[in-house]
């Protein structure tokens, strides 16, 4: 397992995990996991900013909004996420 990537510098810096290893966190030191897309097409872009942003910012929601759906039936869909949230239930 490796550890986290940075991207980015300064504030401006976030971590980055790779799915696999997060996956293996989890499973070895919490327990078993699901892993929920939170946003597609770019970190932020997500619906509470709907009456804020651009256009394109709209558009892009609403793109991201559609793919979430199609990871219920698809949850492949999952490692092409931008942003996921990681549900586990402790042992």
């Amino acid at each position: 397992m490796s550890r986290p990537d940075y991207i980015g510098s300064g504030r401006f810096r976030v971590r980055y995990w790779r799915l696999k290893d997060l996956r293996t966190v989890f499973d070895n030191h919490i327990g078993p996991l699901r892993l929920l897309a939170e946003a597609f097409g770019g970190r932020g872009l997500l619906p509470e900013d709907w009456k804020v942003v651009s256009l394109r910012a709209k558009i892009l929601i609403a793109m991201s909004a559609v793919l979430k759906r199609l990871c219920r039936i698809l949850p492949i869909l999952v490692d092409f996420a931008d942003s996921v949230y990681v549900i586990a239930i402790k042992r």
